[in-house]
């Protein structure tokens, strides 16, 4: 068994590289396709905005991207995991460190860029342009619900995750 601190320091290297590499994909897509998060907006925003069928396209480009990076990290994190634990982490240890890293992501999306970043600072390149000024950029609560949402996905990938990893183990050992 990994000591535990051994498995946070891990998690949270992991972590921070998932949400470096996130953020710097957020910021762009903000400041160029910034209608393509209007699915992550509140209502009120979504309402007085359109969606392009460019932006659909656009936005399906930067999903595959997001989930490329977050399979390619934590496939080489969870790979990582195997060299710490000499090939034979345990179940526990893969849900809890894949868990880890994408609450650092979670964590980072609503301090960092939903409640600072579009919320207190609001740098008008990265507005979703004729919603600037609609009150659901001030709503905390909906990025909040989002960050709650993200808790049990992320509690589900991570099972998940681990779940497929300790089958492919058990029968390509």
């Amino acid at each position: 068994m990994l000591p535990f601190t051994v498995l946070l320091k891990h998690s949270f290297i992991y972590g921070g590289l998932l949400s470096l590499l996130l953020t710097c994909i957020v910021f762009a897509t903000l400041i160029f396709y910034p209608r393509i998060w209007l699915h992550a907006a509140p209502i009120d925003i979504q309402q007085a905005v359109g969606v392009t069928v460019r932006d659909r396209h656009i936005r399906r480009v930067v999903r595959c991207s997001i989930l490329g990076a977050c399979l390619a990290l934590i496939g080489y994190s969870i790979a990582r995991l195997f060299v710490l634990t000499n090939g034979q982490p345990s179940f526990f240890e893969l849900a809890l460190s894949v868990f880890l890293i994408l609450q650092v992501w979670n964590v980072v999306d609503l301090l960092l860029i939903d409640w600072l970043l579009l919320i207190k600072i609001r740098p008008s390149c990265m507005m979703i342009p004729g919603a600037e000024y609609l009150p659901g950029y001030g709503d905390y609560g909906f990025h909040f619900r989002g960050f709650i949402k993200g808790l049990v996905g992320s509690l589900a990938a991570s099972v998940i995750t681990a779940g497929i990893t300790a089958l492919g183990q058990q029968l390509f050992g």
